[in-house]
């Protein structure tokens, strides 16, 4: 873990006290403690301290000339009541660098917005200034077939507002299998071969279920998990770059620079990519999202009225990055 750590407070109670006064009492985790000195990389708090930008490392761009305007270029209104729908789209699937601004108003948006665009940036004027209203949810849209099992058909995306990206795991890009089990919290694991690896690339250690085994281990063997996950390929991805390479009797040993946050094991198929999202460098900012109001009975039934991040599945370790960018919805 980085000595860099953001304390993670559960809960703040405000007390008042005499003469009006009042006193903060924060209530932290008994497993990561105030600045993270209980941390343990053997628990199953992940370590969150290479969240960020480029593994919260790099400081964030901050280039501050517009390449376009949604409303000059492209002809958006922002009144709240004109469609704007087809203006931010045009303005989202040209393949230029650069910056769209989005100048203070309300922009109805009436279907869902997907496009895929590295090296570009959405700007709006701050929160609560520059407003994208989606006035319909993906079930209004488009109607909501449970699969078999029940679940919704938007159980694990997409969203209404849609940054597409794929994180490849191919035969062109595997480097190696894992040979030997390893446990939570370790971070060596022994390769199969030390041809492709280099020290501080950016990798995938994948692993793959096997009849329900892997998905049951990931939910800590507590009830049935969903079976939609039960067979799934490549289903867990940890992203760490290279430390060290050792070869030696005992085998090629590659250490991790973070340590695993799961076991690995033989009969889930572990292997070793490279790491090459298909979107770099893409960031949001200074915009509020508003989306309608939809009741719904648990997160795998949900209508879906949200953002869909998908850059490089996770996002982490793409460069990319959103800030002042909040949510609400209207009823």
């Amino acid at each position: 873990m980085k000595i860099k750590l953001i304390s993670l407070a559960l809960a703040a109670l405000s007390i008042p006290l005499a003469q009006g006064t009042q006193q903060k009492i924060c209530d932290y985790s008994p497993k990561y403690g105030n600045h993270g000195e209980k941390w343990k990389a053997e628990d199953r708090i992940p370590d969150f301290s290479y969240a960020g930008y480029h593994a919260g490392e790099m400081p964030i761009p901050r280039e501050s000339n517009a390449t376009w305007n949604l409303k000059r270029n492209f002809g958006a209104v922002g009144d709240g009541k004109t469609d704007d729908t087809n203006a931010l789209k045009q303005a989202l699937q040209g393949n230029g660098k650069g910056i769209l601004f989005i100048p203070a108003g309300t922009y109805l948006i009436s279907d869902k917005i997907s496009f895929g665009r590295g090296n570009f940036v959405i700007r709006g004027e701050g929160p609560g200034k520059t407003v994208l209203m989606f006035s319909k949810s993906l079930t209004d849209l488009f109607g909501n077939t449970p699969d078999a099992h029940g679940y919704s058909q938007y159980s694990f995306g997409p969203g209404l507002f849609n940054v597409n990206g794929r994180d490849l795991i191919t035969s062109s890009n595997l480097l190696a299998e894992i040979v030997a089990p390893a446990k939570r919290g370790d971070k060596t694991i022994k390769v199969s071969t030390a041809a492709k690896f280099e020290i501080g690339q950016w990798i995938r250690v994948v692993e793959s279920d096997s009849g329900g085994s892997l998905i049951r281990y990931m939910y800590s063997d507590k009830g049935a998990p969903a079976p939609a996950l039960t067979g799934s390929k490549n289903i867990v991805r940890f992203l760490s770059r290279v430390e060290s390479i050792c070869q030696d009797r005992g085998g090629i040993t590659v250490t991790l620079e973070r340590p695993l946050p799961y076991d690995i094991r033989p009969e889930w198929r572990p292997e070793v990519h490279g790491f090459g999202p298909t979107n770099e460098e893409f960031g949001i900012e200074g915009v509020s999202f508003q989306f309608p109001w939809s009741a719904y009975p648990d997160i795998s039934k949900r209508p879906v009225t949200t953002l869909y991040f998908s850059i490089g599945w996770p996002i982490a370790g793409c460069g990319t990055w959103s800030s002042s960018m909040p949510t609400s919805a209207f009823i």
